[in-house]
């Protein structure tokens, strides 16, 4: 009898450990396969070199249009020495070099494309920027307009700056 209850539990058992080295197997693919789920670009924004948060209003956002992604700097941004925000993965990379989040760039060239990686995929980036023309950054407790849009009662407080043609702030305002 002692036999017959050994087969089968070592059966069991066998099934189990195989299970086991299956899941221990894949578990490497369903990490990279979550990972590059991770990375995809969320959020893309640059700022001048002395905004120290992504929040800030000064940031300028990139646009998507017609399946193009573009960055409209004003007139004041120096283009050489911007700081650039994303969500989405820890790092970048542009121009094989790695960049995270609040590191300083001079990528964004008017005129040029920028291409962006982040994990397997590639963001073709263009930069334009305004000729001499002052500029206003408006930035909502929930970080978009579209409830602003939506209808013309709603309202939302927030934060706006003005910027002149040199780049240089001349109002800073809670909006409410």
């Amino acid at each position: 009898m002692s036999g017959e209850t050994k087969g089968p539990f070592m059966m069991r058992r066998k099934l189990l450990l195989a299970a086991a080295l299956l899941l221990i197997a894949l578990l490497p693919a369903l990490a990279l396969a979550k990972s590059s789920k991770e990375v995809e670009l969320s959020a893309l924004a640059v700022s001048p070199s002395t905004v120290y948060e992504a929040s800030d209003p000064a940031c300028v956002r990139w646009e998507k249009v017609d399946r193009k992604i573009y960055m409209f700097l004003p007139s004041g941004f120096d283009s050489t020495s911007l700081r650039i925000w994303f969500d989405g993965p820890e790092t970048v990379t542009i121009d094989d070099k790695k960049v995270k989040p609040g590191d300083l760039v001079s990528c964004f060239v008017p005129g040029e494309k920028v291409t962006i990686e982040a994990g397997k995929k590639e963001y073709k980036v263009y930069v334009m920027q305004s000729a001499a023309v002052a500029s206003i950054h408006i930035a909502t407790e929930s970080g978009s307009v579209s409830k602003i849009h939506a209808s013309k009662e709603n309202t939302e407080s927030g934060q706006v700056v003005i910027v002149d043609t040199d780049g240089q702030e001349v109002v800073r305002q809670a909006i409410t």
